[in-house]
């Protein structure tokens, strides 16, 4: 998006069921709400993300608690993830039901496979698998 601003109208023309953002967007999303007078609007929370929204993760900084509740409360479910940059996707998040405390994921199992090229090859090898270091 151009903006921080306008991220929820590119949802609302998009209309995706599955969303990563950081916390602020999510904040920016129930404030949109509470300031319209339509927080406790059923189904207002995913119309205003285009209609069609059944989960979001967060991550890059911590979900604050009460923003995760928020949106679990209203049907979306709003986990935080571990992992999300710029320039890499979530790689853990918590599962709806299994956290105990709404704004936490579990650790990521570490991993011995990776996707690297054989020094022989310019390719990578067929039977390398990517894979997550902890």
């Amino acid at each position: 998006a151009e903006s921080n601003e306008a991220g929820i109208g590119h949802c609302q023309e998009l209309q995706p069921t599955l969303i990563n953002g950081v916390p602020y967007f999510y904040e920016k999303g129930q404030r949109f709400l509470v300031e319209k007078g339509l927080a406790d609007v059923p189904g207002a929370l995913a119309q205003t993300f285009g209609g069609k929204l059944r989960a979001a993760c967060s991550g890059g900084a911590p979900l604050p608690d009460h923003v995760a509740r928020f949106y679990n409360d209203r049907g979306v479910f709003l986990s935080q993830g571990y992992g999300l940059t710029e320039s890499s996707p979530v790689i853990t998040a918590g599962a709806p039901g299994a956290a105990t405390r709404v704004a936490a994921a579990p650790r990521a199992r570490a991993s011995s496979r990776y996707a690297t090229p054989s020094p022989s090859a310019s390719t990578t090898p067929a039977n390398s698998k990517p894979g997550v270091s902890g």
